[in-house]
């Protein structure tokens, strides 16, 4: 129930019974990436943009392709930081995306163990874990991919899943709220790139070696991780755009579950940006001390 609003929506402006632009917004994890991509192939005529706060290209799409413009965006219109941007969408059909209810999480659930059981055959999720998953409180497609994943591996290591391995594995999540400030998209690609032996600057390049792919990778599934910023805010410090970010943090979930050696990657590399957050943190205070 909670995409038919948006879904009819796309629908009738593909039909062009509405003028649009048509503006999708909700908050973290609740779907906005995903309808966007939807919507290119229920629209192929509408120009996507998974990002509200790309305003200039959003009024040029307006001024200038005058065509169908669907965008996506954190906040409601009259919320929105540029002032042109919420000008232009006084005139927008809005449609909120809400929090999930039960039924659509279970439903959300169940499909993403069938794909994750592609990955891992020996993933078996009782009913009564099932239950715990999609009762959690504030429960967003983030939470739950990452509470999936955390079953994944207690399955792959043949461990029991219970409704108590739901409750430890909620205590390990990020909060986005509750994130160290300290470690930046900028940290991040700084301490990857050092550790293996290339420049930032090669980093976000569009080089394609794999010596040079999977540093880039791994560095947007920690971006991803360690910081609140969404998948647009990540792919423009990246050069890429939010399905190239998307593509890179799925395929490294796939790594993390499938290869005990990029579970300790990741957890040495996360290790080493807290680690330099902290000693970029004490130099500045011993300058200011100065």
């Amino acid at each position: 129930m909670q995409n038919d609003a948006a879904l009819a929506a796309i629908e009738m402006l593909a039909a062009r019974k509405i003028p649009g632009p048509l503006y999708i917004w909700g908050g973290r994890g609740l779907g906005k990436t995903t309808i966007a991509q939807a919507s290119a192939a229920i629209c192929p005529a509408a120009k996507v943009i998974d990002d509200a706060d790309r305003w200039h290209e959003i009024a040029a799409c307006a001024l200038i392709d005058r065509g169908p413009l669907i965008l996506t965006g954190p906040r409601p219109p009259g919320q929105l930081e540029q002032g042109e941007l919420g000008t232009l969408l006084t005139h927008a059909l809005v449609v909120e995306l809400r929090p999930f209810d039960r039924d659509f999480a279970l439903a959300l659930a169940t499909n993403m163990i069938t794909a994750q059981q592609l990955h891992t055959p020996s993933l078996q999720v009782p009913p009564a874990v099932l239950d715990t998953v999609v009762n959690v409180p504030d429960l967003d497609g983030h939470k739950l991919a990452g509470l999936l994943k955390g079953l994944a591996f207690a399955a792959a290591r043949g461990e029991e899943l219970t409704p108590a391995t739901v409750e430890r594995l909620r205590n390990d999540l990020i909060d986005p709220h509750a994130v160290d400030s300290r470690i930046t998209i900028r940290l991040i690609q700084r301490v990857v790139a050092e550790h293996f032996g290339i420049t930032t600057s090669v980093l976000i390049s569009h080089r394609r070696h794999k010596t040079i792919v999977e540093p880039r990778q791994i560095a947007v599934a920690l971006c991803k991780r360690m910081t609140p910023r969404s998948m647009p805010e990540i792919g423009r410090m990246f050069l890429r755009d939010h399905t190239t970010i998307l593509h890179a943090i799925r395929k490294l979930d796939g790594l993390e579950v499938s290869s005990p050696e990029m579970r300790r990657l990741l957890a040495l590399l996360a290790q080493k940006v807290r680690r330099q957050a902290d000693a970029d943190a004490m130099a500045r205070y011993a300058s200011e001390d100065a």
